[in-house]
């Protein structure tokens, strides 16, 4: 994972940050996990701004479809998530929706290379679950 190397962006983050935890006057549990949380989406930024480049990139090979296709799995990678913070994401349930979003890339690879949707996609998600 690229780190980000704006010096000035790490300042303003942290500096923000400490700022408004010393205005409370008192350090709560909470404000580590906080920490964590900030600091994750400060790393995820180049990534996710790498990922919204190649939208346009869906219409130009006329494959929007991909878009309801990542929502798809972006539910279930949430419900995995929620599942992960409660602890139970290596019962049935959790294991079911992480085999499951792992099984969409097949449906999604099959519309690439077909450049259309019909039934085939369901049959071949089915078959790699």
């Amino acid at each position: 994972m690229p780190i980000p190397k704006e010096h000035g962006a790490w300042v303003v983050l942290y500096a923000s940050f400490l700022i408004g935890a010393a205005s409370v006057g008192r350090f709560e549990v909470e404000i580590p996990i906080f920490w964590v949380a900030v600091t994750a989406f400060f790393l995820a930024r180049h990534p996710l701004v790498r990922l919204a480049a190649t939208v346009p990139l869906l219409f130009y090979y006329q494959l929007g479809y991909l878009i309801p296709m990542g929502t798809v799995a972006a539910l279930v990678l949430l419900a995995y998530l929620y599942l992960s913070g409660k602890r139970v994401e290596r019962r049935l349930l959790g294991e079911f929706l992480g085999v499951f979003g792992l099984t969409l890339t097949a449906p999604g690879a099959y519309y690439v290379m077909q450049g259309r949707l019909d039934n085939v996609r369901f049959t071949i998600c089915y078959y790699s679950f």
